[in-house]
C-alpha cells in the first residue's frame, strides 16, 4: 500500500513540474525575443536617423539613403568579424522569401504639391539632374515674399523637411512566433506589410524628419524598389506658377505680381510690415520763420504695394 503511495506521489510531482516548467520556459523565452525586438528596434531608429541625416546633405538622393541605411544596420550583425557578409546574407534571405525588397523606405515629405509650390528652375542641382528642386536658401525671405503654397497649402519651411518611413522585416528565432505572425495577418489588405506578415516576419515601422541642409531634389524612385519617392514630377498647370523667373531673392518677376502669391488665408502685408500712426500728421509749415513751401502729405495708408512703389524694387541679391 505504501509502494503504491510513493510512486502515485512521484507521478504527481512530474505532471506539477511540467505544468509548472512550461509556462516558466515560455515567459523566458518571450522575454528573450522581447529583448532581441527592442533592440533591433533601437538599432533601426539610430540607422534612420542617419540615413536622414546623410540625405539632408545630398539633397535626399535615393541610392544615399540606400547605401547609408544598410551601412548603417551593420550593428544588427555584429558577432565578431564578417559583419557585412551577415548582413548581405540576412537580406538576401529575406529577399528571397519575400519575392520582394528587403526593407523599404518611403520619402514622404517633401510632397509632390511643394514642389508644384516652391520649386525653382534656376537652381544649378536642376538644371544638372533635370528634376524638380526647392530652393533651401534664405527661408525667411521666402515665406514673406510667397507665404503659404496653393497646391500643398504650407509654406518654405514645411517644405525643406525631408521626412523619411521605414518598413523592416523582422524575423523572430522563437519557435511558434512567425506561425503566429502568419495567422495574425491582414487577408484583406495587399501592401508591402501584409506581405511581410504572410511569410512569418512582423513589419517594424520608423518614421524620422529632419530639415533639409541641401536642396530638395524630387527623384524618381529607385528600380529595385528599395527607397520610393514621394511622387512623379508634375508641371505647373498654366495661370498657376510659382516658379521664380528671377535670380535674386528680393526682386519680383513683372508677370507674377506681389499679390497673385498671397493667397487670402496668407500672412497680409499690414502683419509684417512696420507700425505707422494713422492719424494725419499737420504740415510743419507753422512755423513762421520757414521760408521755403512746404508741401502737405497725405495721410499714410497701409495697401500692399505694387510692383513699381515697392521700397525694395531694383534690389537684387544673387545667390548662385
Amino acid at each position: 500500500m505504501s509502494i503504491f503511495t510513493l510512486s502515485h506521489h512521484k507521478g504527481m510531482a512530474g505532471i506539477e513540474f511540467i505544468l509548472t516548467a512550461i509556462p516558466i520556459l515560455l515567459l523566458g523565452l518571450g522575454g528573450y525575443e522581447f529583448t532581441r525586438w527592442y533592440n533591433t528596434r533601437h538599432l533601426l531608429n539610430i540607422a534612420l536617423a542617419e540615413t536622414a541625416r546623410q540625405a539632408s546633405m545630398a539633397h535626399a538622393n535615393p541610392e544615399t539613403i540606400e547605401v547609408t541605411f544598410e551601412k548603417a544596420i551593420n550593428p544588427l550583425f555584429a558577432s565578431g568579424t564578417q559583419t557585412e557578409q551577415r548582413r548581405q546574407r540576412y537580406l538576401h534571405h529575406i529577399q528571397t522569401t519575400l519575392q520582394n525588397t528587403p526593407w523599404q523606405i518611403h520619402i514622404l515629405n517633401p510632397t509632390p504639391a511643394h514642389f508644384l509650390d516652391f520649386q525653382r528652375k534656376d537652381l544649378q542641382i536642376t538644371q544638372q539632374t533635370g528634376y524638380a528642386a526647392i530652393d533651401n536658401n534664405y527661408q525667411k525671405e521666402q515665406y514673406q515674399r510667397q507665404g503659404i503654397g496653393t497646391f500643398s497649402g504650407e509654406d518654405i519651411f514645411a517644405a525643406n523637411v525631408l521626412t523619411l518611413s521605414l518598413i523592416y522585416p523582422y524575423k523572430p528565432i522563437v519557435p511558434g512566433i512567425a506561425s503566429l505572425f502568419k495567422w495574425l495577418s491582414p487577408s484583406q489588405t495587399d501592401t508591402y506589410a501584409h506581405q511581410i506578415m504572410e511569410k512569418g516576419f512582423l513589419p517594424m515601422k520608423h518614421t524620422f524628419s529632419i530639415h533639409m541642409q541641401s536642396h530638395p531634389v524630387q527623384w524618381p524612385s529607385l528600380h529595385n524598389g528599395k527607397v520610393l519617392s514621394s511622387g512623379k514630377a508634375h508641371t505647373i498647370p498654366s495661370g498657376k506658377t510659382s516658379v521664380d523667373t528671377c535670380l535674386g531673392i528680393w526682386c519680383q518677376s513683372p508677370k507674377t505680381p506681389l499679390s497673385s502669391t498671397i493667397p487670402s488665408k496668407k500672412v497680409k502685408f499690414e502683419e509684417i510690415s512696420t507700425h505707422h500712426p494713422t492719424t494725419t500728421h499737420q504740415p510743419i509749415a507753422t512755423k513762421q520763420h520757414h521760408s521755403l513751401p512746404v508741401e502737405t502729405k497725405p495721410p499714410y495708408t497701409e495697401s500692399i504695394p505694387s510692383q513699381q512703389n515697392h521700397p525694395l524694387c531694383g534690389t537684387t541679391l544673387c545667390c548662385s
